[in-house]
């Protein structure tokens, strides 16, 4: 199982009301189409940050942004229009025979109480609740830089307390410190490992489902 989870500023500008870049999304579904066992993670991107940012998320605007999100899902869905969109648990309940979802496109959710579950926190729960060893994370950078702008070439538990990440601007699903940091709050025992890489270069996607060489922060968790 190839599992991807893809960051929003790839996608569209965060906190604007923008479209999104349906031809990016296309190239990745051409890159990708050809393979089986593929998951793909998004959270709400530039639709669900715009929403909580101007109204943040309460039970009576829930449903709104809910209504947002699946009109937005089905631009997705139109794309990636032989993959299924399921919810990860049942990803989770299935994967001994993960042939019942060859393709598949998960997001985040919202609780009944108007609790926010960011594809973060997801992606975290899946890694540790998995037999998959190595994944993905496709952000808009080579790699995870320090407040000196220097490259961080490897990162565990343990050298993740002692780093000065680079402060980029707030962000409702956090920075990305506190996206790695929530890597290790499941569990932690080292032995599996969170590749993050530039999703920008197109090739990097062609390059993960066919083994070969890329550039980026390894993270073992």
């Amino acid at each position: 199982m190839i599992v991807l989870k893809i960051w929003g500023s790839l996608i569209a500008t965060k906190n604007t009301q923008e479209d999104i870049n349906r031809e990016y999304l296309k190239k990745i579904y051409i890159l990708l189409s050809a393979y089986k066992d593929i998951l793909l993670i998004h959270g709400a991107w530039n639709v669900g940050h715009w929403f909580i940012n101007a109204f943040w998320l309460s039970q009576e605007n829930k449903h709104q942004l809910r209504k947002n999100l699946d009109e937005y899902f089905q631009k997705i869905d139109t794309i990636f229009s032989d993959f299924q969109r399921v919810r990860l648990e049942d990803v989770l309940n299935s994967e001994s025979n993960f042939s019942l979802y060859p393709k598949v496109i998960c997001w985040w959710d919202i609780t009944d109480d108007a609790k926010l579950i960011s594809s973060d926190e997801w992606f975290a729960y899946f890694l540790h609740h998995s037999n998959v060893q190595e994944s993905y994370i496709l952000t808009d950078v080579d790699w995870v830089f320090d407040e000196n702008k220097k490259i961080i070439e490897t990162i565990d538990k343990n050298s993740c307390k002692n780093i000065q990440f680079r402060k980029k601007e707030w962000d409702v699903t956090w920075s990305m410190e506190q996206k790695i940091k929530k890597l290790f709050k499941e569990r932690s025992d080292w032995k599996k490992i969170v590749w993050i890489i530039n999703g920008n270069n197109l090739d990097n996607f062609k390059n993960i489902v066919t083994k070969k060489v890329w550039i980026g922060t390894k993270v073992y968790v």
